[in-house]
Order: structure tokens, then sequence, then C-alpha cells
């Protein structure tokens, strides 16, 4: 009897022990779960959000400088004067339209009788009297050519330039190159000096370059033909 009793508490403790250690193996291994749990790596989708999501603070001082920009643009000043702009022209002397810029098809001269090409136009103006500034400019030049005579010439906004033949040698005191001249300014008087025109009515042929090329000076200021200046 004592022999069974003593072999039944052995199993008993034999039991207990492999309770015990099948307890203590399930604690360590759900230890080294919840470890690996919280040392998971960054799936690849998370990866891509994390990207995603530096990309957009990398980007957005980009898109805060473009939104600035935008914003200088939007706020400047409409009524600013733009530098590049051709400005607004008059006639130079009031007068009539004696002869057109003809530039490509030769017209008769008077004085030389013959045909040629013609790079301004002549507008009326009798000798002495006054030869203005078609707009706000600079004296550019100042010359005497052979065949044209006296001749000044006034840099402006946008590329252009404005030239005067056929005019007085005598000129205005302040008219000298590097001086600034304002719209409507005197500059010069009517004269005789251009010995390739002498033979027609009193003039001054006047040019207009823009960029360094001859333009029609009728598409950029209002002249009256000889018929309506009569008739006015």
């Amino acid at each position: 009897m004592n022999y069974t009793k003593k072999k039944t508490e052995n199993l008993y403790v034999i039991l207990v022990a492999l309770l015990t250690v099948i307890a203590v193996v399930c604690a360590i291994a759900g230890a080294v779960n919840r470890s690996r749990k919280e040392a998971k790596p960054v799936e690849d989708g998370d990866k891509t959000n994390v990207t995603e999501k530096e990309e957009e603070e990398e980007k957005e001082p980009e898109d805060e400088e473009k939104e600035t920009e935008k914003e200088d643009v939007f706020n400047e000043d409409p009524s600013a004067p733009i530098e590049d702009a051709l400005p607004d022209f008059i006639n130079p002397t009031g007068g009539h339209l004696l002869k057109n810029y003809s530039a490509d098809t030769p017209v008769f001269s008077l004085t030389m009788e013959d045909y040629r090409t013609h790079e301004g136009v002549d507008v009326f103006v009798e000798v002495g009297e006054r030869i203005l500034a078609v707009s706000d400019g600079t004296v550019k030049e100042i010359w005497e050519d052979p065949m044209m005579g006296t001749c000044i010439s006034l840099a402006h906004s946008g590329g252009a330039v404005s030239i005067y033949k056929n005019v007085s040698s005598e000129l205005p005191e302040d008219i000298k190159v590097g001086a600034e001249v304002r719209s409507g300014q005197l500059i010069a008087v009517g004269g005789e000096s251009a010995l390739v025109e002498i033979a027609e009515e009193p003039h001054v042929h006047f040019e207009l370059q823009i960029d360094g090329k001859n333009v029609d000076p009728c598409e950029y200021i209002k002249f009256t033909s000889a018929e309506e200046s009569y008739e006015g």
C-alpha cells in the first residue's frame, strides 16, 4: 500500500514539473512574439508613405517660392512704364506729307531727275520754322551728310530712333549729343541743306528706325496729305 501511494506521489511531482516547464516555455514564446511585433520592419506600403511625406515636405518650400513669384507678378503695378514699349509719336512739324516712304519701289526725284528709293517721308516745313522731337528721347547723333545736309537722330524707348535730315545747321543751344529731350520740344528749324532734295518743296526728311531697321513712319504717325491740308 505504501509503495502504491509513493508511486502516485512521484507521478504528481513529475506532472507538476512538466506543467511548470510547459508554462515557462509558453511564457518565453509569448515574450519573443511580442518582441518581434515591436521590432517589425516598415512594410513596403509604409515605406512609400514615408517617402511621399518626405518628398512633400521637401517640395513645400519650392511651392511656397512659386506662390510668392505668382503673387509678385500679380502685385506688379499695371501703370508702371514698360521700358521696351514703343512710345507714342507726333508729327515733327505739324505739316502735311509731301513724299511717302518707298524703300522697295523707286520713286522719281525732282532734284536728281531719276528714280530712287526713299527710306523716309518728306514733311512740309518752311525754312526757319520749328521742327519738334516726335517723342521723349536722347540726342544720339548730330552730323553733316554730303547729300542730306545737317542731320539729327534721337534715341527713344522700344529700340526706336527718329532721324531728321535737311534741317538748318543752326541748332538750339541745348541740342547736343547726350541731351535729353521731351516730346514736342524744339530740336531744329527747317533748312535747305540737302543737296539731293533741293528742288523739292521746303521740308524735313524724316526717318524712323526700330531695332536698327527703317520702317514706314506713316504706320506710327498720323500725317495729313497735301489735299487735306489745303481743304483745312
